[in-house]
Formats: structure tokens, C-alpha cells, sequence
């Protein structure tokens, strides 16, 4: 249950940062960012959750490259979902540029307090020796 919650935390954060950032800057492909959130709404709980509970026993070094390749998998989905859906729509295709830079810092946003929390609770429970 502790991470749903976190899941859902981190998914409305970084739709409100995504939103913020989207009326703060002129964004020519605001689409990208509105069906980006979504896209990563759906892969915050279909591919981050497991990813969450896979990393927890391993080492940084496992846990980085289990991050790398959640993130190349989501990265892929959310390029194919949306040229399938820009198939459909009369909308330009926005540049893949923008596409990869949403989703590595969609990715970014997801695993960064994670990490944070993960270290401080290691920390914390670690005995210490004097």
C-alpha cells in the first residue's frame, strides 16, 4: 500500500510540475506533455510499482541499471503509443527530442525521491558501532 500512495504522490507532483513548466515556457507540442502525463500516470503503476519492489534487496549499481532499463521500456511505449495516436489525430508529429526529454525526466521525477528515501531509511537502520 506504501507505494501506491507513493506512486499516486509522485504521479500528481509531476503532473503539476509538467503543468507549471508548460504555462511558465511556450510549448509549440503542449500535446506531448498532456498525453505524456497520462502515458505516465499508466506506466508510474504498471511498470514502476514492480520496479519498486524488484530493486529493493540489490545494490545501487543492479538498481541502476533496472532503472535504465524501466525507463528505455517506458521511453519506447510512450514514442509507440503516440505515433499510433498521432496516426489517428491531424496534429504534427511533435520532434522525438521533446518526446525523450518528458519521459527521461518524467523517469527522473519517479526514481529520485525514491532513491533519497530508500538511502535514508538504509541509513537509519543500519546499526551503528562505537
Amino acid at each position: 500500500m506504501r507505494w501506491i500512495s507513493y506512486a499516486a504522490v509522485v504521479t500528481i507532483l509531476s503532473f503539476l510540475a509538467f503543468t507549471a513548466y508548460s504555462f511558465l515556457t511556450t510549448i509549440d507540442f503542449e500535446i506531448v506533455y498532456q498525453f505524456g502525463t497520462f502515458a505516465m500516470t499508466l506506466s508510474y503503476f504498471i511498470f514502476g510499482l514492480p520496479m519498486l519492489w524488484i530493486v529493493r534487496h540489490y545494490p545501487l549499481t543492479l538498481r541502476l541499471l533496472i532503472y535504465v532499463t524501466t525507463s528505455s521500456v517506458v521511453l519506447f511505449l510512450f514514442i509507440g503509443l503516440y505515433e499510433v495516436w498521432h496516426e489517428a489525430s491531424l496534429s504534427p508529429l511533435p520532434p522525438i527530442g521533446s518526446m525523450i526529454q518528458f519521459t527521461t525526466l518524467a523517469c527522473i521525477l519517479f526514481v529520485l525521491p525514491y532513491e533519497v528515501v530508500y538511502r535514508k531509511n538504509f541509513v537509519s537502520i543500519q546499526p551503528r558501532v562505537s
